[in-house]
């Protein structure tokens, strides 16, 4: 059952969100009789906070700085969360800062203790949603050098338009790893294809990091980071691009340019790893503009 979903911070401030109550409404089996709403606004347009996780491998971090096999460590930095675009808005860039998107799964927390454990802070989880995390990779080195984390590489965020119960689906969730497909275009034209099923931390782990020794109220948002596997699929651009050199492959992976279109899906796997036919958060889709 679709319905609206409201929860309240610790200053009273009301935040509602769309949500579904069962995922088979938009991607179970009887999922091509189902008409998706359409919804043009972000799950929220502002939220309290915002956390942006690392919490899929990556191949240049996975090889050269932790060593085949070895799991890195949890890696969250705290952004902006002020304005997120919805799917349709254009996303206005300043040109030659080689922009890049990042697909990625992001949870929002009632308001969680401080301190709370791995297994309490899953009760705390309210939604699963998608988001589209573009970043300026030209300015993301001396962000990082910095050491303070991303402000000047940051461009908004785009997110869905809703989201669904954790308990819409247990085998979707998959006690906080969430099992689903990822699919990507840019222009239309195919990016990727990949699943989540290499996460390296749940979200119950990333939200009890970030509640080590704070409260966090409710509606904080904690995204995954760009989705990507030990295999060959990254949902963005220079994850792929590092892939192809690392391969020694000779393609041509391009940064975004004014007039693209990058459109982002994410389904349930049936158990045999196969699509469900209807996008689970609808599609996300944004062109990029000069600003």
């Amino acid at each position: 059952m679709k319905r609206f979903f409201s929860i309240y911070d610790g200053f009273n401030k009301k935040y509602d969100f769309f949500a579904l109550s069962e995922a088979k409404q938009y991607a179970g089996t009887d999922a091509g009789k189902v008409r998706l709403p359409s919804l043009t606004m972000p799950i929220v347009r502002q939220a309290p906070q915002i956390f942006y996780g690392s919490a899929f491998p990556n191949p240049k971090g996975r090889i050269d700085e932790w060593g085949e096999g070895k799991k890195q460590p949890i890696r969250i930095y705290q952004g902006a969360s002020d304005f997120f675009l919805g799917p349709g808005e254009e996303i206005k860039i300043v040109e030659g800062l080689d922009l890049d998107f990042e697909a990625e799964l992001a949870v929002i927390t009632d308001a969680v203790p401080a301190g709370v454990s791995k297994a309490e802070a899953a009760n705390y989880i309210r939604l699963l949603t998608a988001c589209n995390d573009f970043t300026y990779r030209k300015l993301a080195r001396s962000d990082r050098e910095s050491g303070f984390g991303f402000v000047q590489s940051k461009p908004l965020t785009s997110f869905c338009a809703f989201g669904v119960l954790p308990s819409a689906n247990k085998a979707m969730w998959n006690n906080g790893q969430p099992i689903l497909g990822v699919k990507v275009t840019v222009n239309g034209e195919f990016f990727c294809e990949v699943s989540t099923v290499d996460m390296l931390y749940s979200f119950p782990e990333l939200v009890a990091y970030c509640a080590k020794t704070r409260e966090l109220p409710a509606g904080t948002i904690i995204t995954s980071g760009a989705i990507s596997t030990y295999g060959h699929g990254d949902a963005c651009i220079a994850e792929k691009q590092r892939r192809v050199k690392m391969d020694h492959d000779m393609s041509d992976v391009d940064f975004l340019k004014v007039g693209d279109v990058v459109s982002i899906d994410f389904f349930v796997l049936d158990e045999f790893g196969k699509y469900h036919p209807k996008s689970l958060f609808g599609t996300l889709e944004n062109k990029v503009v000069v600003r």
